[in-house]
């Protein structure tokens, strides 16, 4: 969501505020073991740049068709992960790549 503020110098600035939720938590509710999921956030690690912010947050759409693509030796067929992806996943929301502690 983007606000635009005025300061007392009469500048406008544009603030933007974004929901995610933790990636850990999206492959938990599709139904991945620990396991799984851990291998999964391997291969989806090798697909994104790291640095040092408190987020690493990456498109929904984005996340998916990485989570489909490192899945692909799973029991979920695709549209089992879209399906339940879409659950938790809301359209204007990110996933964050970082641990949650």
């Amino acid at each position: 969501m983007s606000t635009n503020i005025l300061t007392p110098a009469g500048n406008v600035f544009r603030k933007d505020t974004v929901t995610f939720v933790h990636i850990y938590d999206v492959l938990t509710h599709i139904g991945f073991t620990d396991y799984d999921a851990d291998e999964i956030l391997y291969d989806i690690g090798r697909n994104v740049t790291w640095g040092d912010a408190a987020y690493t947050l990456i498109g929904n759409n984005f996340a998916l068709h990485l989570i489909q693509e490192a899945a692909v030796e799973s029991d979920f067929r695709p549209e089992t992960i879209a399906e339940r992806f879409w659950e938790v996943v809301e359209k204007n929301t990110y996933i964050n790549l970082e641990n949650d502690g």
